[in-house]
């Protein structure tokens, strides 16, 4: 697909009668591989273990490349067409489609969220914060979005470390003219070991902004990678799992795709 691989997994349905389903396009990092990422997030086995989704691993332009294409043009048009060519070969559920990267591919899922929200009804970050502003259209409502922060990692430190993460939280609210904080917050069970603390913070959606979640939590020992058990050993806690939660719970969008 433009020259580029894609790779969906299906999870196992029964052969007749099925009924759509949605799509959660995972976006790898810098210097990483679309096979990589998807065997660092077990995301197809939350597709199995759920209520259904397709997971998609697109390849950046350059395999291994450093980053994402942001506004460019030939990458907005291959992420409509990516959409398009799986809506015309699987039952796709088009008011579902969501994003969700790590590293560099979650600074892309938060640029894709707000830049192409007629093709996205949510989004994920997963260690990433928001970049490329300049490219960003601050017009944009955007769509509900979560970011998972782990406040001991040390490629996040590089990148501005607790600015960024307030920046990030700032753009994402950005149409918030109250200034009020999270409508809620909650302590997350951690399990036994590899994680300090963890709580979930929570503002609430209104008709110009869109609902934001933050699972703010820190690693006993720096680490950048994926949450989960594998990755942060002792641990309870699944970036997939809470991502896939999040976009479950979202409220239907109005349909803006039309079959193809």
């Amino acid at each position: 697909m433009h020259g580029r691989d894609v790779w969906v997994y299906k999870p196992s349905q029964p052969s007749e009668g099925a009924p759509p389903l949605p799509a959660v396009v995972v976006l790898h990092g810098s210097m990483d591989t679309a096979l990589n990422i998807a065997n660092a997030t077990g995301m197809e086995k939350v597709a199995e273990e759920s209520t259904g989704f397709l997971a998609v691993f697109p390849e950046m332009v350059e395999p291994r490349g450093m980053s994402w294409g942001f506004n460019d043009t030939s990458e907005l048009a291959f992420f409509r067409a990516m959409v398009e060519r799986i809506g015309s070969e699987y039952a796709l559920r088009h008011d579902q489609v969501y994003v969700v990267g790590h590293s560099n591919g979650g600074t892309m899922s938060l640029f894709l969220q707000n830049n192409m929200d007629d093709i996205f009804g949510g989004a994920a970050a997963v260690e990433a914060g928001v970049g490329r502003l300049e490219v960003w259209n601050n017009q944009s409502k955007g769509c509900p979005t979560m970011v998972i922060w782990n406040h001991n990692d040390p490629v996040l430190a590089e990148f501005g470390g607790e600015d960024l993460y307030q920046d990030t939280i700032a753009k994402l609210r950005r149409h918030d003219h109250t200034g009020v904080g999270p409508s809620s917050m909650e302590p997350l069970p951690v399990g036994s070991s590899g994680v300090l603390y963890a709580e979930r913070l929570s503002w609430s959606s209104s008709s110009d902004v869109p609902a934001l979640s933050v699972i703010s939590w820190a690693s006993t020992i720096p680490t950048h990678h994926w949450l989960n058990p594998a990755a942060v050993p002792g641990t309870s806690l699944d970036a997939s799992w809470l991502v896939w939660q999040f976009f479950s719970t979202l409220p239907q969008q109005p349909a803006r795709w039309m079959s193809v």
